[in-house]
């Protein structure tokens, strides 16, 4: 007899908890319980943890600047490709995935580059928090 009031409580208790709560539903530029803006540069979208505050901007380059780290981001528009770029600027850098898109990364005492093409444009993103650059990037 104890055990199925036990369980009717607990399903009165359940019901109610139901009832009476909130799902979770991302909203207002909040998601995986952190805050985020969106960012547009020469036609391609950045989230961008809020937390970093833009501190410039022209056609190809953004900078950003928090939680005591910059961010640094390009599009470029010149037709070269991330082997011009690799040969030229990083000559330190290898051909690898981030997530699920291909580039050239490079660690350069702890600052990470990672530069990528998409739709002809060459796309670098670089910071030294990689959880960062991921989130930026962002296609997985």
């Amino acid at each position: 007899m104890k055990i199925k009031f036990l369980i009717a409580i607990l399903l009165i208790l359940t019901s109610v908890g139901f009832v009476y709560s909130e799902s979770y539903m991302p909203h207002d530029g909040v998601f995986a319980y952190k805050e985020v803006e969106n960012h547009t540069l020469n036609g391609f979208n950045f989230t961008i943890l809020s937390e970093y505050k833009l501190v410039y901007q022209n056609t190809t380059h953004m900078f950003f600047e928090g939680n005591n780290n910059t961010l640094n981001i390009s599009v470029e528009d010149n037709n070269k490709t991330t082997d011009d770029y690799s040969t030229e600027n990083m000559t330190a850098s290898e051909t690898t995935m981030l997530g699920s898109v291909e580039g050239n990364f490079a660690d350069r005492n702890g600052t990470y580059t990672f530069s990528f093409e998409d739709n002809g444009k060459l796309i670098t993103v670089s910071s030294k928090d990689m959880t960062l650059m991921m989130g930026v990037i962002g296609k997985d």
